[in-house]
């Protein structure tokens, strides 16, 4: 019935029937048909089948690559207010496509978007707001439309969150919180937080290990201290395991006097500020 009411020119049924083209629902997917029905009721004034239609074109499905005749469709369906439309265009605007790169534009309709709650939107204007495009550089606020999208299973706002806990750039560091949100992102499987999954658990594990040898050297129990620092520094090369050491070489050259203990400290203390450990700078200094 939507074909026949479309054929007598009804509106909503021509852009009804643009989108079960388009997305191959009751019939074959064919974008040639989906780009002739919405031209239809585009030029009857839906703004709906003119989004559609303008995303068709910048994609090149079922018509050729327009990216100008693109920008103007969207221009006027965003400001009729149609939602999908305002994402859209914001992407031409940061993108530069059929129109000048305008970073404020892409702001202000990114954030118009962003109103509804539309994830993709929430998650580039985290990402303007995190690198100052459009606007001054605002970390805590990039940060909450990160999660504001990633709640909303986005899953490059989840990559992205993993990332910065895991790298504590833009957030301070918390590992527990990168793994909580990679795991979101690995649903279903992601190559990308699958390996985020896998250096987050690597890193749990080395911070179990220098804990462990933290205390045995604490606990004055240097010979296992002595093991366990050194299995670390073998394994990952880590620079407080490296200090651990310098540290227990040092206090048994200082009972005991040997030149062979006072090298030994001074090696791993050496070994440990090349890797920047600021408190094996100091006591080197």
């Amino acid at each position: 019935w939507i074909k026949e009411a479309a054929e007598q020119g009804h509106i909503e049924a021509q852009t009804q029937l643009g989108q079960l083209y388009q997305l191959g629902h009751g019939t074959i997917k064919n974008a040639v048909l989906a780009a002739e029905w919405y031209k239809k009721a585009n030029k009857k004034g839906s703004i709906t089948a003119a989004t559609h239609l303008a995303i068709l074109y910048l994609t090149s499905q079922g018509v050729a690559n327009n990216d100008t005749e693109a920008f103007n469709l969207l221009k006027h369906s965003a400001e009729q207010g149609l939602s999908l439309a305002h994402y859209h265009l914001a992407k031409l605007y940061f993108d530069g496509r059929g129109t000048e790169k305008d970073h404020k534009k892409s702001l202000y309709w990114f954030s118009v978007a962003a109103e509804k709650n539309f994830a993709p939107a929430l998650h580039q204007l985290a990402h303007q707001h995190e690198n100052g495009l459009g606007t001054a550089i605002d970390t805590k606020k990039s940060l909450h439309l990160y999660e504001q999208a990633a709640k909303k299973n986005h899953t490059k706002s989840q990559l992205h969150l993993g990332n910065i806990y895991e790298t504590g750039i833009v957030a301070p560091q918390n590992i527990d919180r990168a793994l909580f949100w990679y795991k979101k992102a690995n649903i279903p499987s992601n190559p990308i937080a699958k390996r985020g999954i896998k250096r987050i658990n690597l890193k749990k594990s080395k911070m179990q290990s220098i804990s462990k040898c933290e205390q045995l050297y604490d606990l004055k129990m240097i010979d296992f201290a002595i093991k366990a620092c050194t299995s670390i520094v073998l394994k990952h090369n880590d620079d407080k395991a490296q200090y651990v050491l310098g540290k227990i070489f040092l206090s048994k050259a200082l009972k005991s006097k040997t030149t062979s203990n006072f090298k030994k400290a001074y090696y791993w203390f050496n070994k440990s500020a090349q890797q920047n450990n600021p408190d094996a700078q100091m006591l080197l200094a």
